[in-house]
């Protein structure tokens, strides 16, 4: 995947759909992905909130790595 970031990239976003893993997984390629460029990851899940109680519904997987 690195090979098609720009040489100047300043962001890359991940979403993760239909897979049994945790967000470390996430990170875990962000980071390798941009192993040497410095930057910050960041990953957590995306869900829904049960309209009756504090429930949640998980949907996927995110990761955003952000350069400095």
């Amino acid at each position: 995947c690195r090979d098609i970031l720009s040489p100047k990239a300043r962001f890359v976003l991940l979403t993760v759909y239909t897979i049994d893993a945790s967000s470390l997984l996430c990170g875990n390629l962000l980071s390798e992905m941009t192993d040497g460029l410095g930057g910050k990851v960041d990953v957590g899940e995306l869900a829904l909130k049960h309209d009756k109680d504090e429930r949640l519904l998980p949907l996927s997987l995110w990761g955003r790595w952000q350069a400095r």
